[in-house]
């Protein structure tokens, strides 16, 4: 694979496109668990539902500019029927099953609750389920796939919980116009209890990860790899004091006069941060190998 070709750039676009489909889809089952207000929930709905598509769509897409990427033909070895066959019997071609078994359910979950209107409640367990099988297969190949068992799970979660702390933050900023402020600050609070427990996973499988896949202090300075993980851990570091900032300050005082306009800004900041944070990702599982593979 060669930095910087045009092959790896559509390769990396793509990816990122793909984060941002499963991080709506996450953040829609969310919100459908949580909201019953009709303008929300129908926003909410329509977020999952198109992401989820738009994610089958990506992930197919995925494939075939591996075998371009492969193939190095230009576009005519997107159908060259040698290299399909090459690339659907290795890892990237389970990563695809998984990646479409995975999106189909969250169609059928997300759809579900759009036509009988219903809240999701134990339909929100499968698509938790199909969440992870979309991160679990994002481990059936690249940098991290001759790890240990332990990174793979621990990337897994770290995977899991950051796009869906992601994709939560568009219809939270919405609900800030959408809802009452006192059922504004019931669903903030439980939003906050819920990333109570999963903040503190996701820092722990990142730091953990970073130390494994950095190797040593000096390369997270001196190599590629470790600077652009080092962005992506101060803007990760501000996507933390931005939700602090919010569960002290903004969302107990949300029955103030004004209080959700200005919290709906701080979101809108916050999601902008973590569209950093998921391109930097798709960068670094992509172009840039990890500095204890590059000794």
């Amino acid at each position: 694979m060669v930095e910087g070709s045009p092959w790896v750039i559509a390769i990396v676009l793509n990816k990122y496109l793909l984060y941002l489909a499963i991080a709506a889809s996450a953040g829609s089952v969310f919100m459908l668990a949580q909201v019953q207000a009709k303008p929300l929930r129908r926003f909410s709905w329509h977020y999952g539902l198109y992401g989820s598509a738009l994610g089958l769509v990506l992930a197919v897409v995925d494939f075939f500019l591996q075998v371009g990427l492969f193939a190095e033909a230009g576009w005519a070895g997107l159908l060259d029927s040698s290299y399909i066959l090459m690339i659907w019997d290795s890892p990237l071609g389970g990563q695809l099953m998984l990646r479409v078994l995975g999106l189909l359910l969250l169609i059928l979950v997300i759809g579900w609750s759009g036509w009988r209107q219903h809240v999701l409640r134990w339909q929100g367990s499968v698509a938790v389920l199909a969440l992870a099988l979309l991160c679990f297969s994002c481990l059936q190949a690249g940098h991290t796939v001759e790890q240990t068992s332990w990174v793979h799970w621990a990337l897994s979660l770290h995977f899991l919980i950051g796009l869906w702390w992601v994709g939560c933050l568009w219809p939270l900023a919405l609900s800030c116009q959408a809802l009452e402020p006192v059922r504004l600050q019931q669903l903030m609070q439980g939003f906050g209890v819920i990333a109570s427990w999963l903040v503190p996973i996701l820092l722990m499988a990142g730091l953990g990860l970073a130390y494994t896949l950095t190797g040593t202090l000096e390369h997270l300075f001196t190599s590629t790899h470790g600077q652009l993980l080092l962005a992506k851990m101060i803007l990760v570091g501000g996507l933390l004091g931005s939700a602090a900032y919010h569960k002290l300050k903004l969302v107990p005082q949300l029955t103030e006069p004004h209080r959700p306009q200005i919290l709906q800004r701080s979101i809108y900041r916050e999601l902008g941060l973590g569209l950093a944070v998921l391109l930097l990702t798709a960068v670094l599982s992509s172009m840039v190998g990890p500095a204890t593979l590059m000794n």
